[in-house]
């Protein structure tokens, strides 16, 4: 009777781990709901995948992390919603702590893009900037209002 009671004790006390079957979103969704939902077309969400992708992979499979797509799709949804962290792990199978460590890193690595992508004018670009866009607005005429006039 006390061998059962401790074997039944032991049982209780064993933390139970709950794992999801988390299946690609991108199988299942059509293009149109992949738009609504993460504010990119599929081939968008790929290219940017294949860019972060070395940074975001696990040299080992230990606890079962998250693949660099899923990562890549939990950062989008949050960018694209703003909506609390255990919402999008609900919607994806994912726990809150793992949405932020996927936001955080999705983040940082795109964040070091930003020079391949972003290029902002020099002095020297200047005039040429102001002239293609005179052209393309069919010389605007800004009326200042006159401040001298009370």
């Amino acid at each position: 009777m006390a061998a059962r009671r401790v074997l039944l004790w032991n049982i209780m006390r064993i933390p139970r781990r709950i794992v999801h079957d988390r299946t690609n979103p991108m199988e299942s969704l059509s293009e149109d709901e992949i738009f609504q939902r993460y504010r990119f077309r599929s081939a968008t969400i790929f290219y940017i995948c294949g860019l972060i992708a070395e940074g975001l992979a696990h040299q080992t499979q230990r606890s079962c992390p998250l693949p660099p797509l899923l990562q890549v799709l939990v950062a989008l949804r949050f960018f694209a919603t703003g909506s609390f962290y255990q919402l999008i792990g609900d919607s994806l199978s994912v726990s809150k702590s793992a949405v932020g460590r996927a936001v955080r890193a999705v983040t940082s690595l795109l964040s070091a893009l930003t020079p391949q992508f972003i290029k902002f004018p020099s002095q020297n670009d200047f005039p040429r900037i102001r002239t293609k866009f005179y052209q393309l607005a069919g010389k605007l005429h800004i009326q200042y209002p006159n401040n001298n006039s009370k």
